[in-house]
């Protein structure tokens, strides 16, 4: 990780299931991932978590520390999914796509559900959510031309 003085092999997967093979086989020492990836085994024992990535407590681990409150106060790390359609999607289809997914997104037993699985639901408009991903966009773009990264 370039200026905190942890010196890191990274190991590339191409997504979490062999890597968390590898983790719980020995093969590496650590990784970073979702909570809703590996929570099933930090709760059966088998990952001891260290830190959640993102600017505040998560509220499925509200123990663990963020990594900003572990000396690094800038770092924020975080997964996101959400909801995408084609750019020429007509608006009143976007609207009503989002007006349902809200409505589910009400209901009691989904937000129980998805937050048993570790996700922090965040219900928005398709407006703040297209300036969310804009703003990750300008975020990790700045990193990977600043670190000069390059995809393979």
């Amino acid at each position: 990780m370039p200026g905190c003085g942890v010196d890191l092999t990274p190991v590339h997967y191409k997504g979490d299931s062999a890597a968390i093979v590898d983790l719980l086989g020995g093969q590496v020492q650590m990784m970073m991932s979702s909570i809703s990836g590996l929570l099933p085994n930090v709760q059966n024992g088998k990952l001891r978590p260290i830190a959640v990535t993102g600017r505040t407590r998560s509220p499925t681990m509200p123990d663990l520390p963020t990594i900003a409150e572990s000396g690094y106060p800038d770092f924020e790390v975080i997964t996101w999914f959400g909801l995408v359609a084609p750019a020429r999607t007509p608006d009143a289809v976007v609207a009503r796509l989002n007006r349902e997914v809200l409505q589910v997104l009400k209901q009691p037993e989904v937000r129980e559900k998805l937050t048993g699985m570790g996700f922090e639901v965040v219900p928005n408009s398709a407006e703040a959510f297209s300036r969310f991903m804009a703003e990750e966009n300008v975020k990790w773009g700045s990193l990977v031309r600043e670190l000069g990264l390059k995809g393979q």
